[in-house]
């Protein structure tokens, strides 16, 4: 079983208004980076600031050089010099930064803040339509929240095989009202790909449910009422397998938005039920799909139980476990 998993549009004058904010001091370098960082910039980004530091310095750093690619090249060097950008900038002080900005353009320090300033304003533009590109509107990515936490308990020691997968998500956009949950269930060998049951267990309503393909299936969820941008919910929701031997043997999360923290428990029959077990820690698909055991071996304990956690988790990897049966 493999679950497949954000913008709200702020304008380009908010998000030049933090970049303003975020440029003061060390800019970047500096400490406390969680607290400079604007709600319009952070929308854009696609970064939770509670996030630790050291890893929101690396989001919003590669979010920012990304976007600044769209500027001229003396334009884009100078607005990385004066965010502070790691690499670009040694200067503890704005007015420091400034300052070789202006060596660099020959231009008194007026006249380089004035060209600084509307190269901000081009970085936050360019910001926003990159963020509007990653929120446009795909059916199996929609925008509107992250993923804070997932939390999946596999049973494998019931009559049918049973997934329950419990998630915090966070909303990005006000009203937030909908969200979407996919599930791939490949055969096993030549076998059909097996019937699932779906029971929605806690915090939303199942809406619609499409089966895409032979093994895909998208549900859509309706929230209990319209969510704030940067509200929490917590929803459940379960998918039974009565033929258990039809489902290859991986629980895998291939995370199509943003997720920080996932969290696995498999409940065997007992300890004897798996022959080899081995954990998938942000591997492509194509070793998924070729079974092919990683370094990293699990034990089952005495209950027939394995426990997997992971966090700074990439989009399109793989994310759980794999096992032989015995």
């Amino acid at each position: 079983m493999t679950d497949d998993d954000h913008v709200a549009h702020a304008g380009a004058g908010e998000v030049c208004d933090d970049l303003m904010r975020l440029r003061k001091g060390r800019g970047l370098a500096g400490p406390g980076l969680a607290r400079k960082i604007g709600p319009a910039l952070a929308t854009v980004l696609g970064v939770d600031v509670t996030t630790p530091e050291a890893e929101l310095r690396r989001q919003v750093q590669g979010g920012i050089v990304e976007a600044a690619q769209a500027l001229t090249e003396d334009l884009r060097e100078a607005v990385l010099v004066s965010l502070g950008v790691g690499g670009w900038s040694v200067e503890p002080l704005l007015t420091d930064r400034i300052r070789r900005v202006a060596t660099a353009m020959d231009r008194d320090a007026r006249t380089a803040r004035r060209r600084l300033d509307g190269a901000t304003l081009q970085l936050a533009d360019s910001l926003v339509a990159r963020g509007l590109a990653d929120s446009a509107g795909n059916t199996f990515a929609p925008a509107g929240w992250y993923v804070e936490s997932l939390a999946s308990t596999v049973r494998f020691d019931l009559p049918a095989a049973r997934l329950t997968e419990d998630r915090v998500i966070v909303a990005d956009t006000d009203g937030l009202d909908t969200v979407t949950a996919t599930l791939s269930v490949p055969p096993r060998d030549t076998l059909s790909a097996p019937e699932l049951a779906v029971t929605t267990e806690a915090g939303c309503e199942l809406r619609s449910a499409l089966r895409v393909s032979e093994s895909h299936w998208l549900y859509e969820l309706a929230l209990p009422h319209p969510l704030r941008a940067g509200e929490r919910h917590r929803y459940a929701i379960s998918f039974s397998v009565q033929d258990r031997a039809s489902i290859r043997p991986h629980y895998a999360l291939i995370p199509l938005r943003r997720t920080r923290r996932f969290s696995a428990e498999l409940r065997f029959a007992d300890p004897g039920a798996v022959s080899l077990a081995w954990r998938l820690d942000g591997v492509p698909q194509s070793v998924l799909d070729d079974a092919t055991p990683t370094r990293t071996l699990l034990r089952l304990d005495e209950a027939g139980i394995v426990r997997v956690r992971f966090e700074h988790i990439v989009q399109g990897l793989c994310y759980g476990v794999q096992w032989r049966w015995a």
